[in-house]
């Protein structure tokens, strides 16, 4: 016979013939993951006792999506179809659970009659679109400035009036703010406030210019916007809502200081570098380490073109016949990628100060070497003592 039940006075799980005791559970601390966002499963997670707050991380910061107690089960939309899972799941009390295989789960339900399987199947889309809704209100009601999904609809709302609306002179888009308000609060629904910001961030990185007029109250009011590369907003645009919505975590959108600090000096030092035929852009590691550390500062090591590649930029590491590694790497993607880290790093200040602050930018905080100093963590950026293979405050290794 094939079922599933929990006794809890026996505390036994018989499933699929085979009976699950005490040894199958397994244990989670407070404050460790059963899983994130974008993971895909291969088991259902049944949790016995304790709970688990089911959340997304959005800028740094976790927004709750619910909580969950015992005798609930976790990891239901992988059943059906291999989705990638929609929250992060984080035990907040000592939690107690059992792993079940979703091959297993199968096997049951293929032994069904069709109405159970049909009516199981109903059951988690319905749970699956209850958590969805309650998910969008929750993102909705995020009290930052400028939240991750309004970016493209601001920035991109933004390319479309211009291209519609605007006038060119000499390859400078030129745009009415009054019109440019009306268009977007009616098309959009965006707040003059917040494009107004969005405006001040091209300002800010030279990408706009912005002329201010007194009106009858002696106020400085916003007239007129030039738009030096309008295609670089759109590209930004188009790149964040391709990231943002094609499921889980993408870590290119979570900007590094030490990540965008790397991919400059590296920028930097193969400025005018012809790509070979593939398009690649090479330099010799020595080199790049001893002109990084002369010219920018920086101590250019393996463990920063790892963090790259977490990133999803790759820099390849090639050995020479005759002796030495080469760094060979795509310089116009590290280039875009740049520029649009740049956009989103104004952004994350923006919503960490609640205003758009002109004199500070991401390069203010660029670490530099200092002799005789440390090495400074990649991952929580402390300085440590010269010579040390470990971060001394989070644990990160710092060996190359």
């Amino acid at each position: 016979m094939y079922f599933f039940e929990v006794l809890t006075d026996r505390r036994t799980v018989h499933f699929g013939g085979r009976n699950l005791d005490s040894n199958s559970v397994k244990k989670l601390k407070r404050g460790e993951r059963l899983f994130s966002e974008g993971d895909t499963l291969e088991s259902l997670f049944l949790i016995k006792s304790g709970k688990v707050s089911l959340f997304l991380e959005r800028s740094g910061k976790k927004i709750e999506i619910e909580q969950l107690g015992g005798s609930t089960v976790l990891g239901d939309e992988n059943l059906f179809l291999n989705n990638r899972q929609s929250m992060c799941a984080e035990a907040i009390t000592e939690v107690h659970y059992l792993a079940i295989p979703i091959k297993s789960f199968h096997q049951i339900l293929d032994k069904s009659i069709p109405l159970i399987k049909m009516m199981f199947k109903s059951t988690v889309e319905q749970v699956k679109t209850l958590r969805s809704q309650v998910k969008s209100k929750k993102l909705e009601s995020d009290v930052l400035p400028c939240p991750e999904r309004l970016v493209p609809k601001a920035f991109g709302g933004l390319v479309l009036v211009a291209k519609h609306t605007a006038q060119e002179e000499n390859g400078v888009v030129v745009l009415d703010w009054g019109q440019l308000k009306l268009y977007m609060s009616r098309f959009f629904l965006e707040s003059p406030q917040r494009i107004q910001n969005c405006l001040q961030i091209l300002s800010k990185i030279k990408l706009a210019d912005l002329t201010y007029e007194k009106n009858e109250d002696e106020i400085e009011e916003l007239t007129t916007i030039k738009i030096h590369d309008i295609h670089r907003v759109e590209a930004f645009a188009e790149f964040f809502q391709f990231h943002l919505y094609k499921g889980g975590k993408s870590e290119i959108l979570y900007v590094d200081k030490l990540a965008y600090q790397c991919a400059k000096v590296l920028s930097d030092l193969t400025e005018g570098v012809e790509p070979d035929f593939r398009g690649a852009t090479n330099i010799n590691f020595d080199k790049a380490v001893n002109e990084a550390k002369e010219k920018h500062k920086f101590e250019l090591k393996s463990l920063h073109l790892d963090l790259l590649e977490r990133k999803g930029l790759f820099v390849s590491r090639k050995s020479k016949d005759k002796g030495g590694v080469d760094l060979s790497f795509d310089r116009n993607e590290l280039v875009e990628t740049l520029q649009h880290w740049q956009i989103l790093s104004e952004i994350d200040l923006w919503n960490e100060k609640g205003y758009v602050d002109m004199s500070s930018s991401i390069e203010n905080s660029f670490v530099k070497i200092e002799s005789g100093g440390g090495d400074s963590c990649p991952s929580c950026q402390n300085e440590n003592s010269p010579g040390a293979n470990f971060c001394q405050h989070c644990g990160f290794k710092l060996a190359a």
